[in-house]
């Protein structure tokens, strides 16, 4: 048994005024009778959404930089202003992705999934401070590239329709020019822009375990667990002008994250309602799960963490009518 879907479609860039092609496949086989084992598969081109801002970014206002003596008030150079120019043929960014998944019902309680998921971005829009024209400019460009891979492996144990456990790793590896130009002209004001860069985005966490469930226990009490536990998120070393020091996102990790969340709820009968009465924990562990790192490598605390997650304890009520 095997289906084949085809999505062909087109798609207008507004901001761009181009006009794009986005072909999609996707399949389903079945390896054997009442859909024991299954497998999925797909590929396709998706395009973004140019942002509003890319077509006003000549109109935004120059920034100029100037740099000062360690003492803080010298100035170290003549003042240099960027004037905000795009560069020629902006391209619709776009990303070819492509899947694939094989489910397998071992028996009536347990299964187990594979996927393995690629994308591959190109066309997109980057940043970068000019300086050796006669003008100095910041240039916005299509030429900005990136890469994701995941693979992911699934256990999942279901007895009934009250007892469901699903332990899933994921080993994944996300690359980028980092200069992208949300990241800069989204909610950053006044943002210092440095070169460009290729390297770990900052979201690429290689390993991840994640364990949940959901429990009907005595007196009918609802108890749906979640543990996550996946490797820190990488930082950038800085110099005290705030300029990057060495490879971006290079500097090192966060420490491992872990964290043990829950929800455990009860229905009830108030006269012609039904209401559910719970609570929710966020951080049951309290373990130390920085936000923030010094990174200036002139600080005596460089590498040192911060800002921990702080544990969330919350009640709910939910009414409804039998």
């Amino acid at each position: 048994m095997c289906w084949l879907k085809s999505a062909p479609r087109v798609d207008h860039d507004g901001v761009l005024n181009r006009t794009n092609f986005t072909p999609r496949i996707g399949a389903v086989a079945g390896l054997l009778p009442e859909g024991r084992m299954v497998v999925r598969g797909g590929i396709g081109l998706f395009y973004d959404r140019t942002p509003l801002n890319v077509g006003a970014f000549e109109s935004f206002e120059p920034r100029t930089v100037t740099q000062y003596a360690s003492d803080g008030v010298t100035v170290a150079g003549p003042p240099i202003t960027f004037v905000n120019r795009a560069g020629p043929d902006l391209k619709t960014p776009y990303g070819r992705i492509w899947n694939i998944e094989l489910d397998h019902r071992l028996n009536d309680d347990w299964s187990l999934k594979v996927n393995h998921l690629d994308r591959a971005g190109h066309n997109e829009f980057i940043v970068n401070p000019i300086v050796d024209g006669a003008t100095p400019e910041l240039l916005l460009t299509t030429s900005g590239r990136s890469r994701y891979e995941e693979t992911e492996l699934s256990v999942r144990f279901a007895h009934g329709e009250h007892l469901e456990t699903t332990v899933s790793y994921v080993r994944s590896h996300g690359q980028a020019d980092l200069n992208g130009f949300d990241q800069y002209f989204g909610n950053a004001r006044d943002p210092i822009v440095r070169l460009n860069q290729y390297g770990p985005v900052g979201t690429d966490a290689p390993n991840r375990v994640v364990i949940r469930g959901s429990y009907l226990l005595p007196w009918k009490i609802q108890f749906d667990p979640l543990l996550d536990v996946r490797n820190g998120f990488p930082y950038s070393a800085m110099a005290e002008d705030q300029s990057y020091v060495g490879q971006r996102n290079g500097a090192g990790r966060y420490p491992m994250f872990a964290s043990f969340d829950f929800s455990a709820s009860r229905p009830v009968k108030i006269w012609k309602y039904r209401a559910t009465f719970g609570v929710r924990m966020f951080d049951a562990l309290g373990k130390f799960n920085p936000r923030d790192v010094q990174q200036n490598v002139a600080s005596p605390n460089f590498g040192h963490f911060y800002n921990g997650v702080l544990r969330d304890f919350q009640t709910f009520i939910e009414l409804g009518r039998r």
